[in-house]
């Protein structure tokens, strides 16, 4: 569980969430956010697999 305030920002990393296990590296993975009130998430991945070359991909979400 992860409580961010009203009109705040919270940044978390995928890889430092690890209660209940962690995420594998070699296994693609999926999100799921719940939340009482409407929010506004931001999702960035960096994939940094090559050396020297990164590439990043970035989702925004919001409610309809």
């Amino acid at each position: 569980r992860i409580l961010v305030g009203a009109r705040r920002i919270r940044h978390v990393r995928v890889n430092d969430l690890i209660d209940p296990e962690a995420v594998r590296l070699d296994r693609p993975y999926g999100c799921v956010l719940r939340s009482p009130v409407p929010v506004v998430v931001q999702f960035l991945r960096q994939d940094t697999r090559l050396p020297g070359v990164v590439a990043l991909t970035g989702v925004m979400a919001h409610p309809a």
